[in-house]
């Protein structure tokens, strides 16, 4: 007997492609996933580097993997588990100094205040910029994405408009001298948000 043939093919089977394949099979459709690789997952997939030693090969966070997604998928069930790290970076600085970045902010402050005192402040509002710019994308993390337009509609006239507007048309190393004075901070707190630049060197758009 022939096996059916699929009605979606997917390929590559890293985090984005499995997620899809489960939600497609899961409304019923006959999806096929085809992997290059012998190891399945992509940039999330765990492989002994060295002998002993489990490891995350490519992904080196884990905050954009939805709770939706988690619970729908009964991720846990299968064995899926996070242990938060903390403090979650460590950045070496200059001389034998080193930061460490906690997840509670007051605490960072704190060690940011011991190695460079003026700039605890500066991180304290650092957070906040991007709180509230993390406040204007996350509702659209699982809908359909919004224009551009749409966006500054909602945000116009609001505390709001101005993070949108300074995302838009800033760039992330006048962000980083606004908000800290040494070197070493201005170094550990730029890293790699220009990631994904949409448009320019620089860009404040992760």
């Amino acid at each position: 007997m022939m096996p059916t043939a699929p009605q979606i093919v997917i390929v590559g089977s890293g985090h984005n492609g499995l997620v899809a394949a489960s939600y497609l099979a899961r409304a019923g459709a006959k999806v096929l996933v085809l992997e290059a690789r012998g190891p399945i997952g992509g940039c999330c997939v765990t492989e002994e580097l060295f002998p002993g030693f489990q490891v995350s090969t490519c992904s080196y966070v884990c905050h954009l993997l939805q709770d939706k997604v988690i619970d729908e998928l009964e991720l846990e069930r299968h064995g899926f588990s996070v242990y938060p790290v903390d403090p979650g970076r460590m950045q070496p600085l200059s001389g034998d100094n080193a930061l460490r970045i906690w997840h509670d902010e007051e605490r960072t402050a704190e060690e940011i205040r011991r190695l460079a005192a003026p700039d605890a402040d500066g991180y304290l509002r650092w957070v906040q910029f991007w709180r509230r710019a993390c406040g204007i994308l996350a509702p659209y993390f699982l809908t359909e994405p919004p224009s551009l337009a749409e966006l500054a509609a909602k945000v116009a006239g609001t505390p709001d408009e101005t993070v949108f507007e300074r995302m838009l048309s800033g760039n992330m190393k006048d962000l980083v001298e606004e908000h800290f004075r040494s070197a070493d901070m201005r170094a550990a707190f730029i890293d790699a948000h220009d990631a994904g630049d949409t448009s320019a060197p620089g860009n404040i758009l992760p």
